[in-house]
């Protein structure tokens, strides 16, 4: 269980902000709503970070302050500390309250060999601004470690990528050439007329970015199939072929070929010619 005023002494602590401040200070650089926005935010942090945690009841996404497990207020106060250390981190360096962000320069001149050496960045003392920021840096690392080891990170799993070819003889040319497998597209619905020596086959139009053509067959009886004609627009759903049909039983269906040539076969429509 967490208390307000508990946590908001802690992160007041941490920023050098102690409310009564001390002697050589006439006021709080920042009054108590500061905190407490600083503490909701690390709230809900808190309870997006270890929503997946199914050790503490009650879980983490019903906690409020009052219900926040004990052993994990360190981590509520540790947020706090950061989401104010990042507002501390953007004042302005022309405040008042501000001093500058690092004393970097020569640090010994010595003569009358005139030896000179000069302070290194990393040896450099951080005020002002640049202290918050790097104590921000350094809590945020100490958070993220710790939340690695309550909560298991795994990669998102996007399925195994597959990708497969084959290749054929070409009929037209004699070379070989490659051929993406694919399921081709979904097969039409064929109906057929035959009328004073005119056949009309009419089928449903298939709309797709892959589509090629419309392959016309026909089989007539006691014969293998044959290609009646090819259509290559998509939006054709009809065509009308003058023809004499023998006497017998002729079958007809549409085969929708796509780019990598293959084709999804309609129903057959039988006709019966006397």
């Amino acid at each position: 269980m967490a208390f307000l005023p508990d946590i908001i002494r802690q992160v007041r602590r941490a920023m050098g902000d102690t409310d009564p401040p001390p002697s050589f200070r006439t006021s709080v650089l920042y009054p108590d709503e500061f905190y407490e926005d600083a503490i909701r935010f690390a709230l809900n942090k808190l309870k997006s970070d270890l929503a997946s945690l199914t050790t503490d009841s009650p879980p983490p996404l019903s906690w409020t302050l009052q219900t926040v497990p004990e052993v994990r207020t360190f981590l509520l106060v540790k947020l706090a500390i950061i989401q104010m250390a990042q507002i501390r981190g953007s004042e302005s360096a022309g405040s008042v309250s501000v001093q500058s962000e690092s004393l970097v320069g020569l640090t010994k001149v010595q003569l009358p060999n005139l030896t000179i050496e000069e302070r290194q960045a990393a040896d450099a003392t951080s005020v002002g601004p640049a202290f918050w920021l790097k104590l921000l840096d350094r809590l945020q690392r100490e958070y993220d470690h710790e939340l690695a080891g309550m909560v298991a990170t795994k990669a998102a799993y996007y399925g195994p990528a597959i990708s497969m070819s084959m290749t054929r003889v070409s009929p037209r040319t004699g070379g070989v050439v490659s051929k993406q497998l694919d399921q081709g597209l979904p097969p039409t619905t064929l109906d057929a007329a035959y009328v004073a020596g005119t056949l009309t086959l009419s089928w449903q139009p298939i709309y797709a970015t892959t589509f090629m053509y419309y392959e016309l067959h026909h089989i007539a009886p006691g014969s293998r199939q044959s290609i009646l004609a090819t259509e290559w627009d998509n939006m054709v759903a009809s065509r009308e072929i003058p023809t004499t049909l023998g006497s017998g039983r002729h079958r007809f269906y549409v085969s929708v070929v796509n780019r990598n040539g293959i084709g999804a076969i309609s129903n057959t429509v039988e006709l019966n010619v006397t």
